[in-house]
């Protein structure tokens, strides 16, 4: 094999290869962006997060010696919210799936009831209108996991 067809093959591997590597490179340079986003709102509000969850459609953090979670929505990627779990009771998932769209969950959240029954706040993880990431079913594991950590800690 000549060196003109060495080249030719390395230039249409790089021309295939070439995107996949600069959408890693994108991809890493949000989650890097966020995880800054989340831990210096944590340090701002005195915060050591002893568990986080960097994913695409929420930012998760909670710190287990001032039973905080702090969090931000799909919607409002920079507006973190602050609940304080030692004024919580109950934390439970709520699932929606739409009549017109069987067999998929339309819309996934915590609820976190409060020692007063007015005291009610909503963590979503996955509402089909605004959320980017196609996969309900990996939401719910995600919404499942979060809704155990903050169980054991109630």
């Amino acid at each position: 094999m000549d060196l003109s067809s060495t080249l030719i093959g390395l230039g249409i591997l790089l021309l295939f290869i070439g995107p996949i590597i600069l959408l890693i490179i994108n991809q890493n340079r949000k989650t890097n962006s966020h995880r800054k986003q989340l831990m210096k709102f944590a340090q701002e509000n005195d915060l050591r997060l002893s568990v986080f969850e960097i994913d695409p459609s929420i930012l998760i953090g909670f710190d287990n010696s001032q039973k905080k979670i702090i969090y931000t929505e799909p919607s409002e990627k920079n507006k973190f919210h602050i609940i304080n779990l030692k004024e919580i009771t109950q934390v439970k998932i709520q699932t929606i799936d739409f009549p017109e769209r069987e067999g998929k969950m339309n819309f996934i959240s915590l609820i976190f009831s409060g020692k007063t029954q007015t005291e009610k706040q909503e963590m979503i993880f996955y509402d089909e209108n605004i959320d980017a990431v196609p996969d309900s079913e990996v939401q719910y594991q995600l919404a499942k996991k979060w809704h155990t950590i903050l169980q054991n800690h109630i």
